[in-house]
This record gives structure tokens, C-alpha cells and sequence, in this order.
């Protein structure tokens, strides 16, 4: 009596490294794509502003008279106690945390000289949130409880 049965041993294929050196650079691609997305959803920093009118306002919360005035008492300011500050209203941080959007402002603009003696304060308007970053070289004069 004959089986009509009969066993085949399969074939162990192996995948060669090619293969997966083409999945990991496409799973690495991937994961490059949605962190550039991230990163083009930033807010931008806007433009230095000239040291004569240090106030620059995106979300059109101030007049233009208002930030003249403003710029009037930081510029005194200046003269008298040597400190730079800078002023930035914006509308929305758009999923930014507060803290690193402010210190790439400060950075960015470049706010105070060697001494480290700039100021930053910044109003985020519809988030109702407000940030002042101090040059280690104001901690003395502006400290964190009175700048808090």
C-alpha cells in the first residue's frame, strides 16, 4: 500500500543584508521625514530688531506710537544702566515650549554685550504667557524671583 502522502522539507531562505539595509534606510527616512515636519511647524524668530527700537510685535497688539514709547524708556534705560533689552510679542508659541523658544530669541537676536547683560522679555499673547531671560551678567541686578 502506497501513501499518496509525501513530506517536503522547505527551504530556510536567508534574506540577504541588502535586504535589510534597504528596510532600515527606508524606516530611518521615515523617521527623518516626521521630525523635519516638526521642525518646518517651528515657530521662526523673527529678525533682529535695531538696538533703537528693540520692540518687535507679530501679533499687531501695539501700536506703532506705543512702541516707539517703549523703545523710548528701553533706550534710557540703556544709557543709564548699560543693559540691553529686547521685547517680543508674538501671537501663539504653535507647540513650542516657552523656555527654548525664548533662549533661541535671546541667542538669536544676540542680546547684550560681553558682559552677558541683556535682557529678553517675551509676551505670548493668545497663550497669555510671559518669559524674561536674564544675561548672567544681570543675575545680580535681576534676579529670578523678581524677574519670576
Amino acid at each position: 500500500m502506497q501513501s499518496n502522502y509525501s513530506l517536503t522539507v522547505s527551504e530556510t531562505k536567508i534574506i540577504p543584508m541588502r535586504y535589510w539595509l534597504g528596510v532600515w534606510s527606508v524606516v530611518v527616512g521615515v523617521i527623518i521625514t516626521i521630525f523635519m515636519s516638526f521642525s518646518v511647524m517651528a515657530l521662526d524668530v523673527p529678525p533682529k530688531p535695531p538696538l533703537q527700537r528693540p520692540v518687535v510685535d507679530t501679533s499687531n497688539t501695539l501700536t506703532s506710537k506705543q512702541i516707539d514709547e517703549i523703545s523710548a524708556v528701553i533706550n534710557q534705560t540703556r544709557q543709564e544702566k548699560d543693559y540691553q533689552i529686547g521685547v517680543l510679542i508674538v501671537p501663539a508659541l504653535e507647540n513650542q515650549v516657552l523656555e527654548d523658544f525664548s533662549l533661541n530669541v535671546a541667542r538669536t537676536w544676540g542680546i547684550g554685550d560681553k558682559t552677558n547683560n541683556g535682557v529678553l522679555l517675551l509676551a505670548v499673547k493668545d497663550d497669555r504667557l510671559i518669559r524674561i531671560e536674564v544675561g548672567t551678567g544681570l543675575e545680580g541686578d535681576l534676579t529670578d524671583a523678581e524677574s519670576g
